[in-house]
Protein backbone atom coordinates (compact mmCIF):
# COMPACT_ATOMS: atom_id res chain seq x y z
CA UNK A 1 0.00 0.00 0.00
CA UNK A 2 0.80 3.68 -0.78
CA UNK A 3 2.30 6.04 1.57
CA UNK A 4 -0.44 8.63 2.50
CA UNK A 5 0.98 11.88 1.42
CA UNK A 6 -0.56 13.60 4.35
CA UNK A 7 0.51 11.68 6.99
CA UNK A 8 4.20 10.01 8.19
CA UNK A 9 5.37 6.70 8.87
CA UNK A 10 8.37 5.88 10.96
CA UNK A 11 9.81 2.67 11.72
CA UNK A 12 12.55 1.86 14.41
CA UNK A 13 13.93 -1.45 13.78
CA UNK A 14 15.58 -2.58 17.60
CA UNK A 15 17.80 -5.80 16.27
CA UNK A 16 19.12 -7.98 19.02
CA UNK A 17 16.63 -6.96 21.84
CA UNK A 18 16.95 -9.81 24.50
CA UNK A 19 20.69 -7.90 24.60
CA UNK A 20 19.62 -4.53 25.21
CA UNK A 21 17.02 -5.96 27.51
CA UNK A 22 19.86 -8.36 29.64
CA UNK A 23 21.95 -5.30 29.83
CA UNK A 24 19.58 -2.74 31.04
CA UNK A 25 18.16 -1.66 34.98
CA UNK A 26 14.45 -1.13 35.32
CA UNK A 27 13.45 3.11 34.57
CA UNK A 28 16.69 2.86 31.89
CA UNK A 29 15.57 4.68 28.52
CA UNK A 30 16.46 4.35 24.84
CA UNK A 31 15.28 6.67 21.85
CA UNK A 32 15.26 6.39 18.58
CA UNK A 33 16.78 8.77 15.65
CA UNK A 34 14.98 11.63 15.84
CA UNK A 35 12.16 11.44 12.47
CA UNK A 36 9.96 14.91 11.43
CA UNK A 37 5.98 15.02 10.29
CA UNK A 38 4.08 17.70 9.04
CA UNK A 39 2.40 20.36 11.37
CA UNK A 40 -0.93 19.94 12.93
CA UNK A 41 -3.66 22.74 12.60
CA UNK A 42 -2.30 25.69 14.75
CA UNK A 43 -5.27 28.45 14.84
CA UNK A 44 -2.26 31.11 14.07
CA UNK A 45 -3.09 31.92 9.81
CA UNK A 46 0.87 33.24 9.42
CA UNK A 47 2.05 29.60 11.26
CA UNK A 48 -0.20 27.52 8.95
CA UNK A 49 1.18 29.15 5.56
CA UNK A 50 4.72 28.64 7.04
CA UNK A 51 4.34 24.64 6.91
CA UNK A 52 6.41 24.29 10.38
CA UNK A 53 8.16 20.27 10.35
CA UNK A 54 7.78 18.69 14.12
CA UNK A 55 10.66 16.72 15.37
CA UNK A 56 10.04 13.12 17.11
CA UNK A 57 11.71 10.45 18.77
CA UNK A 58 9.98 7.04 20.15
CA UNK A 59 11.68 6.68 23.89
CA UNK A 60 11.74 2.84 24.83
CA UNK A 61 11.91 1.28 28.59
CA UNK A 62 13.48 -2.00 27.46
CA UNK A 63 13.56 -3.05 31.26
CA UNK A 64 10.36 -1.30 32.04
CA UNK A 65 9.28 1.03 34.16
CA UNK A 66 9.44 1.29 37.98
CA UNK A 67 6.59 -0.84 38.93
CA UNK A 68 6.20 -2.46 35.85
CA UNK A 69 9.29 -4.81 35.22
CA UNK A 70 7.14 -7.66 33.51
CA UNK A 71 6.15 -4.92 30.99
CA UNK A 72 7.77 -3.00 27.62
CA UNK A 73 7.07 0.65 28.13
CA UNK A 74 6.90 2.79 24.87
CA UNK A 75 6.16 6.40 24.34
CA UNK A 76 6.21 9.04 21.60
CA UNK A 77 8.50 12.38 22.72
CA UNK A 78 7.84 15.61 21.04
CA UNK A 79 11.22 17.55 20.53
CA UNK A 80 11.57 21.36 19.81
CA UNK A 81 12.34 22.99 16.11
CA UNK A 82 14.53 25.81 15.36
CA UNK A 83 10.86 27.15 14.19
CA UNK A 84 9.04 26.73 17.18
CA UNK A 85 11.32 28.08 19.28
CA UNK A 86 11.73 31.19 17.23
CA UNK A 87 7.50 31.33 17.09
CA UNK A 88 7.96 30.73 21.04
CA UNK A 89 5.42 27.13 20.18
CA UNK A 90 5.41 25.36 23.44
CA UNK A 91 3.27 23.24 22.61
CA UNK A 92 1.85 21.02 19.20
CA UNK A 93 -1.48 18.91 18.72
CA UNK A 94 -1.32 15.97 16.31
CA UNK A 95 -3.40 12.65 15.75
CA UNK A 96 -1.05 9.95 16.12
CA UNK A 97 -0.12 5.88 16.31
CA UNK A 98 2.36 3.24 17.40
CA UNK A 99 2.29 -0.41 17.01
CA UNK A 100 4.63 -2.56 17.73
CA UNK A 101 5.73 -5.66 16.17
CA UNK A 102 8.08 -8.82 16.42
CA UNK A 103 10.28 -10.21 13.29
CA UNK A 104 9.93 -13.43 12.61
CA UNK A 105 13.40 -16.00 12.59
CA UNK A 106 16.05 -14.33 10.07
CA UNK A 107 12.68 -12.14 8.22
CA UNK A 108 12.90 -9.30 6.78
CA UNK A 109 11.43 -6.47 8.72
CA UNK A 110 9.57 -4.83 5.49
CA UNK A 111 7.61 -8.17 4.74
CA UNK A 112 4.34 -8.06 6.97
CA UNK A 113 4.32 -12.14 6.20
CA UNK A 114 7.32 -12.24 8.77
CA UNK A 115 6.05 -9.94 11.54
CA UNK A 116 4.10 -10.48 14.80
CA UNK A 117 1.28 -7.86 15.71
CA UNK A 118 2.15 -7.09 19.41
CA UNK A 119 0.57 -4.32 20.73
CA UNK A 120 -0.85 -0.77 19.63
CA UNK A 121 -1.15 2.57 21.23
CA UNK A 122 -4.84 3.52 19.20
CA UNK A 123 -5.00 6.61 16.73
CA UNK A 124 -6.18 9.38 18.79
CA UNK A 125 -5.60 12.99 19.07
CA UNK A 126 -2.65 14.27 21.69
CA UNK A 127 -1.17 17.30 22.56
CA UNK A 128 2.44 16.97 23.41
CA UNK A 129 4.33 19.92 24.98
CA UNK A 130 7.75 20.48 23.19
CA UNK A 131 9.64 22.13 26.69
CA UNK A 132 9.33 19.88 29.28
CA UNK A 133 11.50 17.44 29.36
CA UNK A 134 9.03 14.84 30.96
CA UNK A 135 6.10 15.14 28.43
CA UNK A 136 5.24 12.49 26.15
CA UNK A 137 2.57 10.19 25.53
CA UNK A 138 2.74 6.56 25.58
CA UNK A 139 1.54 3.07 27.81
CA UNK A 140 3.67 2.35 30.54
CA UNK A 141 2.47 -1.38 30.12
CA UNK A 142 2.68 -1.57 26.36
CA UNK A 143 3.72 -5.32 26.00
CA UNK A 144 4.34 -7.93 28.67
CA UNK A 145 7.52 -9.71 28.08
CA UNK A 146 6.52 -12.75 28.11
CA UNK A 147 4.08 -12.33 25.05
CA UNK A 148 7.22 -9.99 23.45
CA UNK A 149 9.94 -13.03 23.69
CA UNK A 150 9.72 -16.27 21.34
CA UNK A 151 8.18 -18.69 23.85
CA UNK A 152 8.89 -16.63 26.81
CA UNK A 153 12.67 -17.10 26.03
CA UNK A 154 14.53 -13.56 27.10
CA UNK A 155 17.69 -15.12 25.52
CA UNK A 156 16.54 -15.88 22.31
CA UNK A 157 17.72 -13.77 19.48
CA UNK A 158 14.31 -10.92 18.93
CA UNK A 159 14.01 -8.09 16.65
CA UNK A 160 10.96 -5.69 17.57
CA UNK A 161 9.45 -3.12 15.06
CA UNK A 162 8.18 -0.07 16.25
CA UNK A 163 5.81 1.92 13.57
CA UNK A 164 4.70 5.50 14.33
CA UNK A 165 2.13 6.84 12.20
CA UNK A 166 1.79 11.01 12.38
CA UNK A 167 -1.49 11.55 10.60
CA UNK A 168 -1.65 15.43 9.19
CA UNK A 169 -4.91 17.19 10.54
CA UNK A 170 -4.78 19.77 8.04
CA UNK A 171 -8.30 20.12 6.55
CA UNK A 172 -9.60 19.06 2.55
CA UNK A 173 -8.86 21.60 -0.13
CA UNK A 174 -11.82 24.02 -1.54
CA UNK A 175 -11.84 22.38 -4.56
CA UNK A 176 -12.89 18.87 -2.78
CA UNK A 177 -14.56 20.24 0.19
CA UNK A 178 -17.77 20.03 -1.17
CA UNK A 179 -17.57 16.38 -2.91
CA UNK A 180 -16.33 15.38 0.67
CA UNK A 181 -19.37 17.27 2.21
CA UNK A 182 -21.66 15.74 -0.49
CA UNK A 183 -20.48 11.91 -0.08
CA UNK A 184 -20.33 12.13 3.51
CA UNK A 185 -23.53 14.11 4.22
CA UNK A 186 -25.99 12.57 1.79
CA UNK A 187 -24.24 9.03 0.47
CA UNK A 188 -23.43 7.63 3.76
CA UNK A 189 -26.49 8.38 5.36
CA UNK A 190 -27.14 5.56 7.94
CA UNK A 191 -30.52 5.45 6.84
CA UNK A 192 -29.23 3.79 3.20
CA UNK A 193 -29.03 0.34 4.16
CA UNK A 194 -27.52 -2.44 1.63
CA UNK A 195 -27.81 -5.33 3.95
CA UNK A 196 -29.95 -7.33 1.19
CA UNK A 197 -26.62 -7.37 -1.19
CA UNK A 198 -24.14 -8.12 2.19
CA UNK A 199 -22.96 -12.02 0.99
CA UNK A 200 -24.91 -12.11 -1.91
CA UNK A 201 -21.97 -13.39 -4.07
CA UNK A 202 -23.91 -11.74 -7.47
CA UNK A 203 -22.64 -8.81 -6.49
CA UNK A 204 -18.82 -9.29 -4.82
CA UNK A 205 -15.57 -8.15 -6.97
CA UNK A 206 -13.60 -8.31 -4.41
CA UNK A 207 -12.18 -10.27 -1.58
CA UNK A 208 -10.11 -9.74 1.59
CA UNK A 209 -8.05 -12.70 3.01
CA UNK A 210 -6.60 -13.05 6.27
CA UNK A 211 -3.49 -14.75 7.75
CA UNK A 212 -5.70 -17.35 9.49
CA UNK A 213 -7.06 -18.30 6.20
CA UNK A 214 -10.29 -17.05 6.56
CA UNK A 215 -11.71 -14.80 3.35
CA UNK A 216 -14.41 -11.67 3.70
CA UNK A 217 -15.70 -11.15 0.23
CA UNK A 218 -17.55 -7.77 -0.40
CA UNK A 219 -18.74 -5.23 -3.26
CA UNK A 220 -16.08 -2.70 -4.28
CA UNK A 221 -19.03 -0.03 -4.69
CA UNK A 222 -20.69 -0.71 -1.91
CA UNK A 223 -17.92 0.31 0.92
CA UNK A 224 -16.80 2.90 -1.59
CA UNK A 225 -20.23 4.44 -0.77
CA UNK A 226 -20.24 4.71 2.85
CA UNK A 227 -16.65 4.88 3.43
CA UNK A 228 -13.80 7.95 2.32
CA UNK A 229 -11.20 4.60 3.00
CA UNK A 230 -12.52 2.01 0.74
CA UNK A 231 -13.13 4.85 -1.78
CA UNK A 232 -9.42 5.85 -1.94
CA UNK A 233 -8.73 2.74 -1.37
CA UNK A 234 -10.32 1.61 -5.04
CA UNK A 235 -9.92 4.99 -7.17
CA UNK A 236 -6.29 3.71 -8.33
CA UNK A 237 -4.23 5.38 -5.85
CA UNK A 238 -3.48 2.75 -4.18
CA UNK A 239 -1.97 -0.51 -5.57
CA UNK A 240 -4.88 -2.41 -4.15
CA UNK A 241 -7.53 -0.47 -6.47
CA UNK A 242 -7.16 -3.52 -9.46
CA UNK A 243 -6.65 -6.24 -7.09
CA UNK A 244 -9.47 -9.24 -6.41
CA UNK A 245 -8.14 -10.35 -3.65
CA UNK A 246 -6.89 -8.12 -0.88
CA UNK A 247 -4.50 -9.55 1.94
CA UNK A 248 -5.05 -8.13 5.44
CA UNK A 249 -2.30 -8.61 7.84
CA UNK A 250 -1.74 -8.64 11.79
CA UNK A 251 -5.27 -8.26 12.31
CA UNK A 252 -8.57 -10.20 13.63
CA UNK A 253 -10.96 -11.19 10.46
CA UNK A 254 -13.97 -10.95 12.62
CA UNK A 255 -13.76 -7.60 13.81
CA UNK A 256 -12.83 -6.35 10.14
CA UNK A 257 -15.86 -8.82 9.22
CA UNK A 258 -18.42 -6.94 11.72
CA UNK A 259 -16.79 -3.72 9.95
CA UNK A 260 -18.01 -4.81 6.65
CA UNK A 261 -21.30 -5.93 7.75
CA UNK A 262 -21.72 -2.35 9.10
CA UNK A 263 -21.15 -0.94 5.94
CA UNK A 264 -23.82 -2.79 4.42
CA UNK A 265 -26.47 -2.70 7.46
CA UNK A 266 -25.35 0.50 9.40
CA UNK A 267 -26.11 -1.90 12.26
CA UNK A 268 -23.58 -3.33 14.70
CA UNK A 269 -23.51 -7.74 14.84
CA UNK A 270 -25.32 -8.20 17.78
CA UNK A 271 -23.04 -11.65 19.29
CA UNK A 272 -19.08 -9.84 19.23
CA UNK A 273 -17.65 -10.90 22.90
CA UNK A 274 -15.97 -8.07 24.21
CA UNK A 275 -12.36 -8.62 22.58
CA UNK A 276 -13.98 -9.19 19.30
CA UNK A 277 -15.92 -5.54 20.11
CA UNK A 278 -12.41 -3.52 21.09
CA UNK A 279 -11.15 -4.83 17.42
CA UNK A 280 -13.98 -3.30 16.09
CA UNK A 281 -13.55 -0.30 17.63
CA UNK A 282 -9.77 -0.10 15.98
CA UNK A 283 -10.80 -0.82 12.97
CA UNK A 284 -13.18 1.78 12.35
CA UNK A 285 -10.79 4.31 13.84
CA UNK A 286 -8.44 3.44 11.77
CA UNK A 287 -10.57 4.00 8.56
CA UNK A 288 -12.24 6.83 10.75
CA UNK A 289 -15.62 5.42 10.41
CA UNK A 290 -17.60 7.35 12.87
CA UNK A 291 -20.94 5.88 12.97
CA UNK A 292 -19.68 2.24 13.90
CA UNK A 293 -17.36 4.09 16.91
CA UNK A 294 -20.17 5.09 18.27
CA UNK A 295 -22.12 1.83 18.26
CA UNK A 296 -19.54 0.08 19.75
CA UNK A 297 -19.07 2.77 22.43
CA UNK A 298 -22.91 2.18 23.25
CA UNK A 299 -22.85 -1.74 22.93
CA UNK A 300 -19.74 -1.51 25.36
CA UNK A 301 -21.61 0.41 27.75
CA UNK A 302 -24.83 -1.37 27.81
CA UNK A 303 -22.77 -4.64 28.82
CA UNK A 304 -20.37 -3.11 31.43
CA UNK A 305 -20.50 -5.37 34.98
CA UNK A 306 -18.68 -6.34 37.23
CA UNK A 307 -16.74 -8.79 35.94
CA UNK A 308 -15.67 -6.67 33.11
CA UNK A 309 -15.65 -3.31 34.33
CA UNK A 310 -11.88 -2.57 34.53
CA UNK A 311 -11.32 -3.96 31.49
CA UNK A 312 -13.63 -1.32 29.68
CA UNK A 313 -12.26 1.67 31.79
CA UNK A 314 -8.84 0.47 30.63
CA UNK A 315 -9.84 0.35 26.86
CA UNK A 316 -11.50 3.79 27.38
CA UNK A 317 -8.04 5.38 28.80
CA UNK A 318 -6.47 4.02 25.67
CA UNK A 319 -9.24 5.42 23.04
CA UNK A 320 -9.53 8.05 24.77
CA UNK A 321 -13.43 8.09 24.11
CA UNK A 322 -15.24 10.68 26.54
CA UNK A 323 -18.95 8.75 25.86
CA UNK A 324 -17.36 5.99 27.21
CA UNK A 325 -15.41 7.54 30.32
CA UNK A 326 -18.51 9.19 31.44
CA UNK A 327 -20.18 5.90 31.86
CA UNK A 328 -17.10 4.06 33.33
CA UNK A 329 -16.70 7.02 35.61
CA UNK A 330 -20.77 6.66 36.88
CA UNK A 331 -20.30 2.95 37.48
CA UNK A 332 -17.19 2.94 39.72
CA UNK A 333 -18.85 6.25 41.60
CA UNK A 334 -21.91 3.64 42.28
CA UNK A 335 -19.58 0.52 43.19
CA UNK A 336 -16.61 2.82 44.93
CA UNK A 337 -16.77 0.96 48.01
CA UNK A 338 -16.64 -2.35 46.69
CA UNK A 339 -13.56 -1.73 43.70
CA UNK A 340 -11.53 1.16 45.82
CA UNK A 341 -9.47 -1.80 47.00
CA UNK A 342 -9.65 -4.21 44.26
CA UNK A 343 -6.11 -5.35 42.68
CA UNK A 344 -7.83 -4.34 39.17
CA UNK A 345 -8.22 -0.29 40.31
CA UNK A 346 -4.71 -0.85 41.54
CA UNK A 347 -3.44 -1.86 38.09
CA UNK A 348 -5.80 1.01 36.65
CA UNK A 349 -4.04 3.52 38.78
CA UNK A 350 -0.84 2.85 36.99
CA UNK A 351 -1.58 4.38 33.96
CA UNK A 352 0.44 7.60 33.72
CA UNK A 353 -1.48 8.95 30.98
CA UNK A 354 -4.96 9.68 32.76
CA UNK A 355 -5.09 12.23 35.45
CA UNK A 356 -6.28 10.86 38.37
CA UNK A 357 -6.62 13.62 41.01
CA UNK A 358 -8.92 15.36 37.99
CA UNK A 359 -10.97 11.81 37.37
CA UNK A 360 -11.46 11.13 40.76
CA UNK A 361 -12.70 14.54 41.45
CA UNK A 362 -15.27 14.07 38.80
CA UNK A 363 -16.28 10.97 40.49
CA UNK A 364 -16.73 12.55 43.91
CA UNK A 365 -19.09 14.74 42.06
CA UNK A 366 -21.14 11.92 40.72
CA UNK A 367 -21.79 10.40 44.33
CA UNK A 368 -22.54 13.37 45.93
CA UNK A 369 -24.59 15.56 42.88
CA UNK A 370 -25.23 12.37 40.90
CA UNK A 371 -24.22 14.55 37.60
CA UNK A 372 -20.88 14.06 35.35
CA UNK A 373 -20.42 18.03 35.27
Amino acid sequence: MSEDKSSVFYTWIVKDFQEIHYGMKVGDVMFSDKFFSPEPTYFDEEEVCDKPTHAWRIQMYPKGRKGTSDFLSLYLKAFSTDYEVQHSIKSRTTTNMIELYRCNGNGSVTDDNKLTFLSRMARKSRKFSVDNDEDSWGIIEFCAFKDLFPSNDITARTTLVVRVHVFDEEQPSPDNSVLAYNLTEVICQPSLSMEEFFGDNKFNDVEFVFDCGTRIPANRFALALRSAYFRKLFSGEWMESKATSIPIKNAKAEPFGAMIYYLYSARLNEDLSLEALKGVFYEADMREIEGLKDQVVARLCDMMNADNWDEIVEFGLFVDNEKLRKKVLAYVARHWEKLKTTKEMRKLLRFESMDWIAWIERMNRVRMFGDLL
